[in-house]
């Protein structure tokens, strides 16, 4: 379940996360290009055969993305239902 009270299945797909919650709040839409890149990162990571190179401007701008989304998604709940830090 989740914070609308609607199931979703499991998946790293973040393109499909994304747009099953947009269904709910638009504004995720905007992020679709920006958050789908770092699915392989979320999947491949569980992996322990897993390996990836990535250049320091491409970590940079996957570690902002990850961060800006979060903090997105953290604005849009309220703070009894964020994580701890």
């Amino acid at each position: 379940m989740t914070f609308v009270d609607k199931p979703f299945p499991k998946t790293h797909d973040l393109a499909d996360l994304i747009e099953r919650a947009s269904r709910h709040e638009p504004l995720f839409r905007a992020w679709l290009d920006r958050i789908s890149p770092l699915t392989d990162y979320a999947a491949g990571m569980r992996y322990p055969d897993f390996t990836m190179t990535l250049t320091p401007e491409e970590y940079t701008q996957a570690e902002s993305a990850a961060a800006d989304f979060y903090t997105f998604v953290c604005d849009l709940i309220p703070a009894e239902a964020h994580p701890p830090e």
